[in-house]
């Protein structure tokens, strides 16, 4: 896959609370046209659980307003919650083609389903960015 270094919304973000992406796509910036693209949440660092058993979501959010603080926020698609075994070094968490409907901006948001205080993630990175092409994988025994 290709990867332009301007197409990363986080990059080793930490993984331990919930948190939007530090950046944002503007998807009419320089005319680009965005959907379609595929946006990829890849973790760098495995996540490792804390008390209890933390969970990720990985959602692709979109906004008329580059704040993201508007009304007109939403999620686009979401993966399902994850947890720290399925999140280890260098691993996809989720990837998704940005649908028609996207508003001018878009970023990556990790929940972290914490629902008591002792339910936390230690330790871990990922990091989310549009790939303008996406490896295939063939099955060549067909």
């Amino acid at each position: 896959m290709l990867i332009d270094g301007l197409l990363y919304m986080a990059d080793a973000a930490s993984a331990t609370t919930s948190e939007a992406s530090t950046d944002y796509i503007d998807t009419l910036a320089a005319a680009h046209d965005y959907v379609g693209k595929e946006v990829v949440f890849k973790v760098g660092t495995a996540f490792v659980a804390g008390a209890g058993a933390p969970t990720a979501t990985f959602q692709l959010q979109t906004s008329n307003s580059s704040s993201f603080l508007d009304s007109s926020t939403t999620t686009l698609a979401a993966s399902s919650a994850m947890l720290a075994a399925a999140l280890t070094i260098n691993s996809f968490a989720y990837r998704v083609r940005i649908p028609v409907g996207a508003k001018r901006y878009v970023r990556g948001y990790k929940v972290v389903d914490s629902g008591a205080e002792a339910k936390r993630f230690n330790a871990g990175t990922w990091s989310c960015f549009i790939a303008e092409d996406v490896d295939v994988l063939l099955d060549h025994t067909q």
